[in-house]
């Protein structure tokens, strides 16, 4: 069997981010910016599936975040329930709310879905601010400190959390990979494409589009789950904040919207970008980082509309070099077409 490349460098990436605390991110600190660098990844793959594959731009996917954070928390300090399992609770929660919240916004396009879904980012910040007998309020709630094990998803050392989180990211590929090459992939970039015509040649639109936004919800729930553990500490800023949104967002816009490996890079590239100009301007003032967010998200605007996964694309034209597609490249185009959406 042949590998493609983009397979073999996705094995490489992996193969290289397993080694990185063997000799790049030694120590504490820079292990846990890796972990938090990985979460963040795996945060923008999710919101890829919505606003890349289904082209409807999300703003509140903070709320699935948040939702997934302070259900597995809350089940770990009341009833000492495992994050795993308190995780994939979160996943039904948050779940049920995209469904519902999905189901309302089903119809609406452009700006409009894209304000509804950070209204209601908002509005379950406010509520958890408010009840703050259950979410601690702006105190923020302190997860318990266990004996660490796998099982709890605590560990002493932060490398335990980078792998957990690399694996996470892994999974989160894998899952992105298929819907891409899956006729529920391709249904989902017609709609995107054209929802007119989609619906002409009989996609369930609709259906779709509800689909998309529970999955990525639910995704994006248990990242929220894995970052709570990793600080011990949730609090309503941190877990439903704009900043969350934006920062998943971002991740996929500036890595390549729409694409597997761009978000991924999108993703770590946000982190770094915004820890170095943290160290580098803290002592001139504060939030630096979204300072440099909104110049990096100007500049990739004005010369990389397609995002970083743009570049290559950009060079071969330069140099007037086209690759000559492969067959099975040719057939992955033609299901592209309106008329080969699969309705089924």
């Amino acid at each position: 069997m042949i590998l493609k490349p983009g397979t073999i460098g996705g094995i490489l990436f992996f193969v290289v981010a397993a080694t990185l605390p063997l000799w790049l991110l030694r120590g504490p600190y820079l292990q846990g910016i890796g972990v938090t660098a990985l979460i963040v990844a795996s945060l923008a793959v999710a919101w890829n599936i919505v606003g890349g594959l289904g082209g409807r731009l999300s703003f509140g996917h903070a709320a699935f975040f948040g939702v997934g954070g302070y259900t597995s928390s809350l089940l770990l300090i009341n009833f000492n329930i495992s994050p795993w399992i308190g995780g994939l609770a979160g996943m039904l929660v948050a779940g049920i709310l995209a469904l519902l919240l999905g189901s309302i916004t089903v119809h609406l396009r452009g700006i409009y879905f894209t304000l509804v879904t950070f209204v209601f980012a908002l509005i379950l910040l406010n509520l958890a601010r408010t009840v703050s007998s259950i979410t601690g309020g702006d105190v923020g709630l302190s997860l318990p400190l266990i004996q660490p094990s796998f099982g709890m998803l605590q560990f002493r050392d932060q490398i335990n959390y980078y792998y957990v989180a690399l694996g996470l990211l892994l999974v989160y590929v894998i899952i992105a990979a298929f819907i891409i090459k899956s006729p529920f992939g391709y249904r989902l970039k017609s709609v995107r494409d054209d929802e007119q015509v989609a619906r002409a040649l009989g996609v369930h639109t609709n259906q779709v589009k509800i689909q998309a936004f529970v999955l990525s919800a639910m995704m994006v729930s248990f990242a929220g789950t894995l970052m709570a553990q990793h600080g011990l500490f949730i609090d309503p800023g941190s877990a439903f904040g704009v900043d969350r949104s934006v920062e998943m967002a971002l991740g996929a816009i500036f890595g390549g919207i729409g694409t597997l490996w761009g978000p991924v890079v999108g993703g770590i590239a946000v982190v770094a970008i915004g820890e170095a100009a943290n160290n580098a301007l803290q002592d001139v003032f504060a939030g630096a980082d979204t300072l440099v967010y909104g110049i990096v998200l100007v500049a990739v605007a004005l010369w990389l509309p397609g995002g970083v996964a743009s570049i290559s694309g950009l060079f071969r034209k330069k140099t007037g070099k086209r690759r000559k597609p492969t067959s099975q490249e040719d057939e992955t185009e033609s299901m592209n077409k309106p008329e080969a959406v699969i309705t089924r």
